[in-house]
């Protein structure tokens, strides 16, 4: 039950993100929407898949992994949507800072349920 909640955090946090960094613009709310849950999606679904291969080294390069995740959906949304710019890679890099550091900030606020946690 708690996965409609993170996917909803996540997407306020691209959307925050979104709106604080002055290198990525959305025109449209549409765009702005879409690119949200886009890349809030795919980080929430990859993310129950990997914790569930149980690899140790995933606890060490998990979030190097996300945050190469964050930068190439970032691209691919603002290739989907021409309303959604993303000018420079460094803009792109704090971009993926930013929501994977709310996200993981979000993630341990909110408590897994037996669903969500492959360990119990």
């Amino acid at each position: 039950m708690k996965f409609p909640i993170r996917l909803l955090l996540t997407t306020l946090a691209v959307m925050t993100a979104i709106y604080i960094l002055p290198g990525i613009t959305a025109a449209s709310f549409l765009a702005w929407l879409g690119t949200s849950v886009l890349i809030s999606f795919a980080n929430t679904v990859p993310k129950r898949m990997l914790l569930k291969l149980k690899i140790p080294m995933n606890l060490i390069v998990f979030g190097f992994l996300m945050l190469g995740l964050n930068i190439a959906l970032t691209y691919l949304a603002a290739a989907i949507f021409p309303e959604f710019t993303a000018s420079k890679f460094y803009v792109v890099l704090v971009f993926s800072i930013i929501v994977t550091s709310i996200t993981s900030v979000m993630n341990s606020i909110i408590p897994s349920d037996k669903a969500d946690n492959p360990e119990e």
